[in-house]
């Protein structure tokens, strides 16, 4: 089954609810294997034709983001000595029209290493040579290539030769990629390489997360939570008890629902589904060291900086941000018993 898991995936979604939006309204009969077939094959084309590159780079500023600190934080690394390889699957053309709109003219300075139409993942477990790209003529020589050298421009080639040549070792190496599978798997299974996901989505979550309301939502739940575990023991010979921990519980109910919604009404948080990682947080923390919203984020850190993985709480363990046995829970039980007590008719 095909995932709509990167930046990419968005006008793809987009292009196929719109389509079979257009059926269901004119009663078409498909077979979606077929739509899904003819769609692809249909982009395909708008990529092999140029199409959409020249769409692109005809109006940068409407589809490409400036990204800024990314200059800065490229000259950073680069002033450190740090070595600086890219590889992409877009030819040569629409790369320098993107670095040159956000980074100038003398973007290549950055990178020792450069490498486009790198059919990517073929490029991962393959074992297709490189050729060196000629831009001035816009071709690809025919010559053998033995060696990788500085500020050449490479076409196509494999992750092995690029590792080996280029002396791309283990863990000192750190790749930043936007695609799970089709970026990150190959480069930390195969090559041991340290990884860095960049997921655009992970910045409105974070601001989401850090709003009073979901904050309040997050402690109420894990406080009504407390509640009910402590207070079920009793309900077992105390009907008004088993009567109160039925509403706790539908009032539960009701805000993991309302905390699950903040984040989208239909799908939720695209890392959690309530108390549990969603299937792409799973391959997310199993594929990444790190992850982050944007690369120019990490220009907050020293170049030694150690990031360092949090200790996940197992089910036995506890780790509630509201203690169980908390002077505010009590309060909030004695508190309950007494609007309880009051209520009850004499």
């Amino acid at each position: 089954m095909p995932q709509l898991i990167d930046l990419f995936s968005l006008p793809w979604a987009g292009l196929l609810s719109t389509v079979v939006h257009y059926c269901d309204l004119h009663n078409i009969v498909f077979d979606p294997k077929c739509l899904y077939d003819d769609l692809a094959e249909c982009v395909k084309q708008v990529h092999v034709t140029g199409e959409m590159y020249q769409k692109v780079t005809d109006d940068l500023e409407n589809y490409v983001h400036p990204n800024e600190g990314l200059n800065k934080y490229l000259e950073m690394l680069h002033s450190s000595g740090k070595e600086l390889f890219v590889v992409t699957n877009s030819p040569f053309k629409f790369i320098d029209a993107g670095m040159t709109y956000m980074l100038g003219s003398d973007w290549r300075r950055y990178f020792k290493y450069i490498v486009v139409s790198a059919k990517k993942p073929t490029f991962f477990h393959g074992r297709e040579p490189f050729r060196i790209y000629d831009p001035t003529q816009d071709v690809v020589r025919f010559e053998k290539v033995g060696r990788l050298e500085e500020g050449q421009i490479y076409s196509g080639g494999n992750i092995d030769d690029l590792s080996n040549r280029a002396g791309l070792k283990d863990k000192g190496v750190l790749y930043f990629g936007d695609h799970i599978y089709t970026d990150l798997a190959d480069p930390i299974l195969r090559l041991g390489w340290r990884t860095a996901a960049v997921v655009p989505e992970l910045a409105r979550e974070i601001r989401i997360q850090n709003d009073d309301s979901y904050r309040n939502t997050i402690q109420w739940l894990e406080m009504l939570t407390a509640i009910i575990e402590m207070m079920q023991p009793g309900s077992i010979e105390d009907s008004e008890c088993a009567k109160l921990i039925d509403q706790w519980r539908t009032e539960r109910s009701h805000f993991r629902d309302n905390a699950k919604a903040l984040f989208n009404p239909q799908f939720g948080s695209l890392f959690r589904t309530y108390h549990n990682m969603t299937h792409f947080s799973r391959r997310l923390n199993r594929l990444s060291d790190v992850y982050t919203s944007r690369v120019p984020n990490m220009l907050k850190y020293d170049l030694n900086h150690c990031f360092f993985p949090r200790r996940n709480a197992l089910p036995h363990e506890n780790l509630h941000s509201v203690p169980i046995n908390s002077d505010c829970i009590l309060d909030l039980l004695k508190q309950n018993e007494r609007l309880h007590r009051n209520s009850t008719p004499a």
